[in-house]
């Protein structure tokens, strides 16, 4: 009987089982780290991608209005960030930018609409007249959205 109890003891040691959770936790941390990073480097990316996207829609959509409308007033700064006044048949329009949302917004101004948003997270949109040619036109936008920021900056010839 004793024979046989010693023969069957086949069971794992203290030492063996500490082993073998050391190397499991080491090997776990090491694949949980590149996760981790690779989480923040696709979200860095995906900020990336988004504020690129939203300042390319509002130098899109800029240069379009500035390339079809034909009568404009006023281009440059001027109070409540508003940049860009320019007239379609009978209406008058405004390009605005709000600093504290951080939006660009397209209005009608006569009459007076609530103000359609084209592009958010733009933290700069200055527009500057050239001083040789008044037709010419610098439009720099910048976007910001966490770690990521773009730049984008387009000349527009007015061929009003």
């Amino acid at each position: 009987m004793k024979r046989l109890l010693k023969s069957n003891n086949k069971g794992l040691t203290l030492m063996e089982v500490l082993v073998t959770l050391v190397i499991t936790s080491i090997v776990v941390v090491g694949i949980m780290t590149f996760v981790v990073n690779n989480v923040n480097y696709t979200n860095k990316a995906q900020d990336e991608i988004y504020i690129q996207d939203q300042v390319r829609t509002a130098m899109r959509f800029i240069t379009k209005e500035a390339l079809d409308k034909n009568k404009y007033d006023t281009i440059g700064a001027l109070s409540a960030g508003i940049h860009m006044f320019y007239k379609d048949s009978d209406n008058w329009f405004c390009i605005q930018h709000n600093s504290e949302d951080k939006t660009i917004e397209h209005r009608k101004v006569s009459p007076f609409q609530v103000g359609e948003v084209f592009a958010e997270n733009i933290v700069s949109f200055v527009v500057t007249k050239d001083a040789s040619n008044e037709k010419l036109v610098e439009v720099t936008i910048t976007g910001e959205k966490n770690d990521a920021e773009f730049e984008l900056t387009s000349q527009i010839y007015l061929r009003n």
